[in-house]
């Protein structure tokens, strides 16, 4: 078993604590983010490479806005 909090990929994606309980994300959105940041080699990406990813209808200051708000849930 895996210790200590992580994240889920296969099937339905979620995080698990440490007890391999689901811990609740608000959005799927904000449960992107760690999807995408998990998956990438070195653990970092920008902001406005994730936002114009999720949020790439929006104008440029508002996917900014919206990713603020999803990593203030996580």
């Amino acid at each position: 078993m895996i210790e200590g909090p992580h994240f889920a990929g296969l099937g339905r994606p979620m995080l698990k604590g440490a007890g391999g309980d689901p811990v609740a994300i608000k959005t799927r959105k904000a449960l992107a983010i760690l999807g995408y940041v998990s998956r990438i080699s070195d653990l970092s990406a920008s902001r406005e490479a994730v936002a114009d990813l999720l949020w790439s209808s929006a104008a440029g200051h508002k996917g900014m806005q919206s990713l603020r708000q999803a990593l203030k849930q996580l």
